[in-house]
């Protein structure tokens, strides 16, 4: 091929480096796609009467609309609480009239304020009804459409950028979340423009330009952290390219630290106004992630133990306080009770959790792979074939009318293949990027699968659903990318090389994580098992349907917990803020088996008895199987017993006739290495079998919600 020829070819496999070089028709085609977009989220609003943002959590937007100033009610009006949670279509501002205020704003309210101060002001304007926030759904969705519109435009002719756009408009995955939820759909934009930004700053080839794409990334981080918390998220990646994403590119590395300089500039100066501690409740977000229902909905095939049985913030809130507090109850009870503050459970979740996680550092890539399938082929999720658990998630395909005829059409392309087709589609992309710039397409694949497996961190729809402009974008790759066979062909040979290099690293550190992770949970499990205990004489009470309660009694040191006021973890608080958690836990180690136990199946209920005000009861069952030599040599089994005012551990519940199948329950007093949600079944020669999540094998049985 000639080099005029070539050069050609290399021109047309991959878009516009920048919008600065579009042409008319670029634009309409963007004005057109931002249209329809808008269109259809204001359609939404006005047609379903929906636009939640946890308004219920935000009541100061309410007051400071009919305004009374920037300050939370001490007590919620009925009225107000039926208008928050869409019972009722408007508010009376008379209403608040005699209502007490508190002297400031909550955290829920600065943590998303820049949304909060929008739907305010629409409020105020338009009056105190929910479909006077169309405006806002509407806006969002008009950049969450055209950021699809311009990402495609940098890799795909403009027909193809359009499509993706229009998809993207009219896409029920996103049209569900943007009627369930509004603060979750309003991430999306936010992502997406911050992704075109980064690939902007990837093909900077002066200090200058880096720079202001820098100042661009801030603007949108810093104002997206007000809309929804989860794009800070971004924050290490946009640091990565724009230092390492251009190491051997065109701009030195004094323009690259000027570049950081003003991205961090820029994002502290506009989260400043936040003041909140937002990436101190990662922590909690990523114990909910890591709960039984995820790692089913992830298709992992479990371990023999796990984190949590169900996705509930009281179970995960309680095991927070209860090992913070487990040092000094009374220091840790003074922190709690400031309504306007969040819980300490909530502030200091993410250095909690950095105290123990690594031990599981191979179920996070694990967990991070199966992410990144599974979200690259993003309609495989919604196809009723595949496994999953009903989360507090996104309703689907909910009632607008719209939702509701799109959502026929993707059920079409939601195979168990789809993931397939999308990677191949990836990979087609990356080898157009490589064909003109190896630099690009390494950190342009890297970015992609960081965000592709981000979702692991609570994988559920209203978290990835952004995702799907990559999705399209690789359907669209596969579908234009014939007629430039003949260009791609002379890079194949030295791109196939380059992947395989990748995967084979991979492989190779992500052995060596589950070689570490196992060397360090049998050396932790082993100690927990070996740590001093007391051995508790349970009392037996016979229950209904032939049932027998091992009854535990209650510690005297947790007395005055239980008898103590409840704290925000119940459905009574109507909280402002998550501002009260107490709670205490003990490790318990029950012996099962032994020569009298014969049940193919055994049961264990761990009982809880609720006081009305029970929020989320802990109440759970556990289902082992009688291991392949018998009962004869025990099974052990950890799990955790927790003490609230609102619910109380009262001990193991199993059938009548299989009660020689409990040896012995003790308390032990172990290092706490491990969380106190830490539960596990140990059969006899734990030790060689793996203790580690698998991307292969039985899902098991579904989780409760």
């Amino acid at each position: 091929m000639q080099s005029s020829e070539l050069a050609t070819s290399r021109n047309r496999i991959i878009g516009p480096l920048a919008p600065d070089s579009w042409q008319l028709s670029d634009w309409v085609l963007f004005g057109l796609v931002g249209c329809v977009a808008f269109g259809i989220g204001g359609w939404l609003v006005l047609e379903t009467g929906r636009a939640f943002f946890y308004q219920t959590l935000m009541p100061s937007t309410i007051v400071a609309a009919c305004g009374r100033g920037w300050f939370e009610p001490a007590l919620i009006p009925p009225a107000l609480w039926n208008f928050t949670i869409h019972v009722a279509p408007q508010f009376d501002c008379a209403l608040l009239d005699g209502v007490p205020l508190e002297g400031a704003i909550g955290d829920n309210t600065r943590v998303h304020l820049y949304m909060a101060w929008t739907a305010s002001t629409l409020w105020r304007l338009f009056g105190v009804e929910t479909r006077s926030l169309w405006p806002l759904a509407a806006g969002l969705s008009a950049l969450y459409a055209t950021a699809g519109f311009v990402l495609g435009r940098l890799f795909l002719n403009r027909y193809a950028a359009g499509a993706i756009g229009l998809l993207m408009a009219v896409s029920p995955l996103a049209n569900s979340v943007l009627e369930t939820s509004l603060r979750d759909y309003a991430k999306g934009p936010f992502f997406l423009w911050s992704l075109v930004l980064l690939v902007l700053a990837l093909r900077a080839r002066r200090s200058i330009r880096l720079a202001g794409v820098a100042a661009a990334l801030g603007v949108v981080i810093g104002i997206g952290a007000g809309f929804r918390s989860d794009v800070t998220a971004l924050i290490p990646i946009v640091l990565l390219i724009l230092t390492l994403g251009q190491l051997r590119g065109p701009v030195p590395w004094p323009g690259r630290v000027v570049a950081v300089i003003a991205f961090l500039g820029v994002a502290v100066t506009l989260m400043a106004p936040l003041r909140a501690n937002v990436q101190g409740f990662l922590g909690a977000i990523w114990m909910q992630g890591a709960s039984e229902p995820f790692r089913y909905r992830l298709r992992l095939a479990p371990a023999p133990y796990d984190l949590g049985d169900r996705y509930s913030d009281e179970l995960t809130y309680s095991s927070i306080g209860a090992d913070l507090r487990r040092a000094n109850p009374a220091a840790y009870d003074a922190g709690e009770g400031n309504r306007l503050a969040r819980s300490q459970t909530q502030r200091l979740a993410t250095p909690y959790v950095m105290g123990w996680a690594p031990a599981f550092i191979a179920d996070v890539t694990t967990r991070a792979l199966a992410s990144a399938w599974l979200t690259a082929g993003l309609p495989t999720l919604l196809n009723p074939l595949t496994p999953r658990v009903q989360l507090y998630d996104t309703v689907y395909p909910g009632s607008f009318q719209l939702t509701r005829m799109t959502a026929g059409p993707m059920a079409l392309i939601s195979s168990r293949w789809t993931p397939l087709v999308a990677v191949a589609g990836l990979l087609l992309l990356l080898l157009r990027i490589y064909a003109r710039s190896r630099r690009e397409a390494l950190w342009f694949g890297v970015v992609v699968v960081m965000l592709l497996g981000l979702p692991s961190l609570q994988f559920a729809l209203r978290h990835l659903f952004q995702m799907e402009a990559l999705f399209w974008l690789a359907v669209l790759t596969l579908l234009t990318s014939w007629p430039l066979r003949r260009a791609l062909a002379i890079h194949l040979r030295g791109f196939v090389v380059w992947c395989v290099a990748v995967v084979v690293a991979g492989a190779g550190v992500q052995a060596g994580l589950v070689a570490l992770q196992e060397r360090v949970l049998r050396e932790r499990i082993g100690a927990l098992l070996a740590a001093a205990g007391d051995p508790i004489d349970a009392t037996l009470e016979l229950r209904a349907e032939g049932r027998l309660l091992f009854r535990v009694a209650v510690p005297s040191s947790y007395t005055d917990l239980l008898e103590g006021p409840f704290d925000s973890a119940v459905p009574a608080a109507a909280h402002v803020n998550f501002h009260t958690v107490r709670a205490a836990a003990d490790r318990l180690v029950l012996e099962v088996g032994g020569p009298r136990c014969e049940a193919p199946l055994l049961t264990l209920r761990l009982s809880y008895l609720l006081r009305p005000e029970a929020w989320q009861a802990k109440t759970r069952d556990m289902t082992l199987v009688r291991p392949a030599e018998g009962w004869g040599r025990p099974v052990r089994v950890v799990v955790p017993a927790f003490y609230r005012a609102s619910q109380h551990f009262e001990g193991i519940e199993l059938p009548a006739a299989e009660r020689d199948c409990l040896i012995a329950i003790r308390r032990v007093a172990d290092d706490y290495r491990l969380p106190i949600t830490f539960s596990a079944v140990l059969a006899p020669g734990w030790k060689e079998r793996p203790l580690r999540l698998r991307l292969f094998g039985k899902l098991g049985p579904t989780p409760p919600r």
